[in-house]
């Protein structure tokens, strides 16, 4: 899984599809808009793997979605999704691709819904890896962790990342006082 902020298109550099390993996106961004033009998907399921994450997307900076540091406010907002999420995986394919790629009109909004989705969802995994030692660091750019099904379904499913904890947003309260 990739994600990264800017313009850059990773088949230019032959990061691309192969017998051994597909290249799927996460909330990237670019300059304030959520998904490069030519990230067309949005993953409803992750799986265990590889997770190449661009460090201005790593540092809660770039994702529109759910910016700064996660917080116990994010957490709850993520905690809903992850239940929409989890019915609409209980839909059979044929109308599943037909909601998410919003071809439903009473539905239409649905990919916009997912993409938000997944910017929450990138924020939450990214609390995590900030939290761990990288795989490897190609660059000075990206930090690539190696995720197991295990730790996928921690990061994903499991208790809130620990800085959490640290940000449970009292600024706000006291600044509306």
């Amino acid at each position: 899984y990739v994600s990264y902020f800017g313009l850059g298109n990773p088949p230019y550099y032959n990061i691309s599809d192969n017998a051994q390993f597909a290249v799927m996106h996460l909330h990237s961004s670019v300059s304030g808009v959520s998904r490069p033009k030519h990230v067309q998907e949005v993953n409803l399921v992750l799986q265990a793997g590889f997770y190449c994450i661009g460090v201005s997307m790593l540092q809660p900076v770039y994702n529109n979605h759910a910016p700064g540091n996660w917080n116990a406010h994010y957490e709850g907002i993520y905690r809903r999704q992850v239940r929409l999420l989890v019915r609409l995986m209980s839909v059979p394919d044929p109308l599943l691709t037909h909601l998410v790629s919003g071809q439903i009109q009473e539905l239409h909004d649905m990919p916009k819904m997912l993409n938000w989705i997944d910017g929450f969802r990138l924020g939450r995994l990214c609390a995590f890896f900030r939290e761990s030692v990288p795989y490897a660091q190609p660059g000075y750019g990206f930090n690539v962790y190696k995720v197991n099904a295990r730790e996928l379904r921690r990061y994903l499913m499991g208790p809130a990342p620990r800085e959490t904890v640290h940000n449970d947003m009292a600024f706000l309260r006291v600044a509306i006082r």
